[in-house]
């Protein structure tokens, strides 16, 4: 989810790059129906995502990376301590400890970590935009 919304909120002549990939998601796998209908009414199609796994590669390659939840941040330091330096928890921008995981929920559930995921990028954007300006000088 958060993936996609980020995706969307990109200038569109912008060279940042977004990904996601999880600590223990299975590879291929579609996004879950919920995931998509809440997508849907944000006016994102998303129907092409397939998971991914963290792999050694992706964090190597990542400009920064954004964990959803503490365990998720301190597996990935834990896992790959020479790249700490640009492991945050998405939840730094807002006001929860962690995002709340829908998995298992209803719409409402969905709906929630939508706009809890929605609040943390707004704040991110620009965070992301200067290290990409720095990186074109």
């Amino acid at each position: 989810m958060a993936e996609a919304l980020f995706k969307k909120m990109l200038p569109k002549n912008t060279e940042i790059e977004v990904a996601s990939a999880g600590v223990q998601a299975t590879p291929g796998l579609s996004a879950s129906m919920m995931t998509l209908r809440v997508l849907a009414e944000e006016g994102i199609g998303f129907s092409q995502f397939q998971s991914q796994p963290v792999t050694a590669e992706l964090v190597k390659h990542a400009t920064y990376i954004f964990a959803m939840t503490h365990q998720h941040r301190d597996f990935l330091i834990r896992h790959y301590p020479q790249h700490q330096e640009k492991i945050f928890l998405l939840a730094e921008w807002t006001t929860k400890e962690d995002l709340p995981d829908p998995i298992g929920g209803g719409l409402e559930d969905y709906q929630e970590c939508c706009e809890v995921i929605k609040v943390a990028l707004v704040k991110i954007l620009p965070f992301v935009e200067e290290k990409e300006f720095e990186d074109r000088r």
